[in-house]
């Protein structure tokens, strides 16, 4: 059914359609919970780590934030990628 409804409708069609079934609710705590995902969780995480004394642990969140962070830049400059919905990426942050 689901390859039914993608040849169906537009990805724009879909989302409008699919977008009224959930509470007006999840649009507030959604708008909020994708920040999560910017760095200040794992920033906030390693603090944490300090405070308790788990030095290693604290370096190891710190390094992963690290080293995601350069392929995923290394990979926009190398491969150029676009967003899913075929527009450019206008700049590379």
């Amino acid at each position: 059914m689901a390859f039914l409804f993608n040849f169906s409708f537009s990805k724009t069609d879909g989302f409008l359609i699919f977008n009224h079934f959930h509470p007006a609710w999840l649009d507030i705590f959604f708008k909020y919970v994708t920040h999560l995902g910017d760095g200040l969780i794992s920033i906030l995480a390693a603090v944490i780590l300090i405070a308790l004394r788990k030095k290693k642990k604290a370096m190891t969140v710190v390094l992963a934030y690290i080293y995601s962070g350069l392929l995923i830049q290394i990979a926009k400059r190398i491969f150029h990628l676009s967003s899913a919905l075929g527009h450019p990426v206008s700049k590379v942050e």
